[in-house]
């Protein structure tokens, strides 16, 4: 197996290259958005390499494994969310470049106030280290499959320090330029497993699965109304996508990328749900996470030059998978926690400010793997969170007139309520139903209030 760890270094010498190749007279503006100068091409490839990295790749996997089409309904619904976003690039791109706001949060805690910012700042904080989480989980795991438990430790920390390295002195340009190269790894890694896969299998496989892997309702109704009806609208509130947004060279620039990625994304979460269906009905009690994997792997014979270049590739696409979300979510939630915490002592935050916070977050994803396991209930969690913040990130991005005082305390209330109810439901309870309650808990504050205003002015209206 040392042939296809002589491989994975290779591929983490070159990102460590490039990454640091980009640093060279990098500004804080280059840290934080690429200095506003990202083209569609670079955008295409970035956004591709983001949204099928290894928290889509692995998650959607490990869903349709356990679940069947739900994963490419999933799939459906983020293309459609891609396009409403696109829809609002322009208004969204204006916010970010009119305000000087390299993140969302920035944008939302403008418009609702400090305590807002805050809490928001707190919920993308536990979004992000639950997608880090759920990157170094799978590390963990691919490496034990492919060095039969060998030198995990030292491939582990290798792969972690080289993506934590590069991110700490090159940032989102570095994030850019690594992209490129990550996603075409992963084009390999879907080459390379549909002809491993499936190059001499019929379809008898299929008619193996039950009933449920086919209508959309293996996780049951409410999950599924949910996946429709919520998850493309998460997309609103992805602070990695506004940052490609407020990236872009020009809003239009911005728009066209998104609607190229929405054309082309739902063939790879396709792809990335019949690996998943295969391998359920292949093998039984296996874990999800690593269920494809496992029946990838089991078709290799390593005495076959051929098939260890095949396997080396699919730990290369893999590695890649992981890294393009690791980095992209290290240089996000340390800019968005870099900013607000430097905004509280007044001062501009700098190179050295972010790259602390770049290290803290690495370690901290790192040693994820250690407190948490199951990648499926790490990844609808982190939806709920995004799904908290999508209410206020709306009222941001449609009401130009400032809020009063008190629909701004009231989205406070609504949004630490909801968060607390989220995190509770999500230890104690069931992470595929947590979005209901706590969606339902952080907005009723803000509506009543709203609700109580209007109808204030109206009797006042009356008594006139």
């Amino acid at each position: 197996m040392f042939f296809e760890l002589y491989f994975l270094i290779g591929a983490l010498l070159l990102f460590l290259f490039i990454g640091v190749k980009a640093s060279r007279g990098i500004t804080v503006s280059d840290f934080e958005n690429n200095s506003s100068s990202t083209n569609i091409y670079q955008l295409v490839l970035s956004i591709l390499a983001s949204l099928l990295g290894g928290f889509m790749f692995f998650g959607l996997t490990a869903l349709s494994y356990e679940s069947g089409v739900v994963s490419f309904i999933i799939g459906l619904g983020y293309s459609i969310g891609l396009l409403i976003l696109a829809h609002y690039s322009g208004p969204i791109f204006s916010l970010m470049r009119d305000a000087d706001a390299p993140t969302m949060d920035a944008v939302v805690g403008m418009k609702f106030g400090k305590e807002v910012y805050g809490l928001v700042v707190i919920i993308n904080f536990t979004f992000f280290i639950s997608v880090l989480s759920a990157q170094f989980i799978v590390f963990s795991d691919v490496i034990s499959h492919f060095n039969g438990g060998h030198n995990e430790t030292v491939m582990y920390v290798l792969m972690s320090a080289t993506v934590v390295g590069y991110s700490i002195f090159s940032g989102y340009k570095g994030v850019l330029k690594t992209d490129i190269i990550q996603f075409i790894f992963i084009l390999i890694i879907i080459i390379t497993l549909l002809y491993t896969i499936f190059h001499d299998q019929s379809l008898d496989w299929v008619a193996s699965l039950p009933n449920e892997y086919f209508t959309g309702l293996a996780e049951g109704p409410v999950f599924l109304i949910g996946v429709l009806v919520f998850f493309p609208l998460t997309l609103m509130a992805r602070t990695d996508l506004w940052q490609r947004i407020g990236s872009a060279s020009n809003a239009r620039d911005a728009k066209i990328a998104l609607k190229l990625v929405a054309i082309v994304i739902p063939i790879f979460y396709l792809v990335f749900t019949v690996f998943g269906m295969f391998s359920a009905a292949q093998s039984n009690n296996v874990d999800p996470t690593s269920a494809f994997l496992t029946t990838a792997i089991s078709s290799f014979s390593f005495g076959n030059p051929i098939d260890s270049i095949l396997s080396s590739l699919l730990l290369l696409g893999i590695v890649a998978a992981l890294v393009s979300t690791i980095d992209t979510n290290l240089n996000v939630v340390s800019v968005a926690v870099g900013k607000k915490i430097a905004s509280k002592v007044g001062k501009e935050p700098g190179l050295t400010h972010y790259r602390i916070f770049v290290v803290i977050f690495g370690v901290f994803g790192a040693v994820a793997p250690f407190y948490l396991n199951d990648l499926v209930d790490v990844i609808v969690g982190a939806a709920t969170m995004l799904l908290l913040m999508l209410p206020l990130v709306i009222i941001s991005i449609l009401v130009n007139k400032p809020l009063s005082g008190t629909l701004r305390m009231s989205a406070a209330v609504g949004l630490a309520l909801g968060y607390f109810c989220c995190m509770y439901l999500l230890f104690n309870g069931n992470p595929k139903t947590a979005f209901l309650p706590s969606i339902a808990i952080a907005i009723i504050p803000l509506l009543v209030v709203f609700i109580w205003k209007k109808v204030s002015e109206y009797f006042k209206a009356q008594e006139q």
